[in-house]
């Protein structure tokens, strides 16, 4: 096995053998991490990715556009209730070309680890009445590296939404209590805003 070090203003080539790999538990695939510490190649084994098992809406997409009439049946409530609580700033909804003028709505607003409390904060955070609901969408469906470049979504459900590999300290995002993910999606919206604002 050969390891290419880059260094500042070059490279270096270190050959190992498979025995010596072996004899330091180093398996096939794993990931290491090169240092030169004293005139020393020093070989470590970085932090595994971590494999995550989608979230309990596994088969669902969250961001499947419903109509009034369908998110008021997920939420409980009438499609007028619907409309007043977009209109209050607490729902929001998206206009999007290829699916006609009917405004539709993502079905993760009916989701019970985003709904109620929890969505009337960060949409009042990220000013919907002001902005939109096309620019809320945008936040709640991009991975924001505040985030560990995981979605608000993903971040308030506490799992991912598709399944993938994720980093160790991504992870332990996805485990902290409910209130310091609402916490982390309610800080990373207000640097949304301030960047659609300029400032």
């Amino acid at each position: 096995m050969q390891v290419e070090v880059m260094m500042l203003g070059g490279s270096a080539r270190v050959e190992l053998s498979p025995d010596v790999l072996s004899r330091a538990g180093v398996a096939p695939g794993d990931r290491l991490e090169v240092a030169v510490k004293r005139g020393q190649i020093v070989l470590t084994h970085a932090q595994p990715v971590v494999a995550v098992a989608p979230s309990s809406h596994l088969g669902e997409d969250p961001n499947q556009p419903l109509s009034a009439a369908e998110l008021g049946l997920a939420l409980g409530v009438d499609e007028e209730v619907v409309r007043q609580r977009e209109s209050a700033g607490q729902l929001f909804s998206v206009v999007r070309s290829n699916q006609g003028p009917q405004a539709r709505y993502p079905a993760f607003q009916a989701w019970p680890e985003i709904s109620g409390r929890s969505l009337h904060a960060i949409l009042e955070a990220l000013k919907v009445k002001e902005h939109g609901g096309g620019a809320a969408y945008a936040f709640f469906v991009s991975r924001d590296d505040y985030l560990g470049y995981l979605t608000p979504v993903e971040i308030l459900v506490g799992s991912v939404t598709c399944p993938r590999k994720l980093e160790p300290w991504a992870v332990e995002d996805l485990c902290l209590p409910g209130e310091r993910r609402l916490e982390a999606v309610l800080k990373a919206a207000e640097g949304y805003v301030a960047a659609l604002e300029g400032w």
